[in-house]
């Protein structure tokens, strides 16, 4: 009987394999997750995050601030897996401020959560790809009034931003699981350069000139 159980415990640990740069057939978008050249490479248990510099955007006339985060994830084996969302969890001392609507400020809130993705279903199986995904999103300081009456200064906001989780939602064996990768931006979060504006990508210069907030989200390409 023990001998049975061993064996088949090495059947089921044999069923998916690792996907590396060198794992045939893989497809574009994750050529380009293993080409992104990115500081570090954040490692979970079924997934991989690569992390763009975070910019900080202050509109023109408002009263908030924007950090943009462009992450990139890449599933870590063969499993078959359902990707329901992503989502960026802020320092537990942010949490609660940022998730609380307190009217008025001159900004744009994202509609709904503003921390998740849009809630879209994307299989990763041999017979879809292994493909790797993008999210964009700005998530804002509640207005700086507001921010500096909860007693929280614009440095320890910066501070608090870089140290954030990435939470994968998604479905295995029709069993729905999260996954939570701890994220620590050594860089800190850059200032937006105003001098060089129209170099930064559409989704920025829309921020900063529109107060316009847009997320992106699906297969990397």
């Amino acid at each position: 009987m023990i001998l049975l159980v061993g064996c088949y415990t090495e059947k089921v640990q044999n069923d998916f394999s690792l996907l590396t740069p060198q794992t045939k057939d893989i497809p574009n978008s994750l050529k380009i997750y293993y080409n992104k050249h990115t500081d570090k490479e954040f490692i979970g248990s079924n997934f991989n995050v690569k992390l763009e510099e975070p910019l900080l955007i202050k509109p023109i006339n408002s009263d908030v601030y924007y950090v943009r985060y462009h992450i990139y994830v890449a599933p870590k084996t063969t499993k078959e897996l359902i990707v329901h969302s992503i989502k960026i969890i802020p320092n537990n001392s942010l949490n609660s401020y940022l998730n609380r609507q307190i009217p008025p400020y001159n900004g744009m809130r994202n509609e709904g959560d503003i921390f998740k993705s849009p809630t879209t279903d994307i299989l990763l199986s041999k017979g879809t790809g292994y493909q790797a995904l993008e999210y964009i999103t700005f998530i804002d300081n509640n207005g700086t009034e507001n921010m500096i009456d909860e007693g929280i200064s614009i440095n320890n906001f910066l501070i608090e931003m870089g140290s954030i989780q990435v939470e994968i939602k998604y479905s295995e064996s029709t069993v729905v699981k999260n996954e939570l990768i701890s994220i620590d931006i050594a860089k800190g979060i850059s200032n937006m350069n105003i001098d060089f504006v129209n170099d930064y990508p559409i989704d920025v210069i829309r921020a900063y000139q529109n107060n316009e907030v847009l997320k992106t989200y699906g297969v990397l390409n």
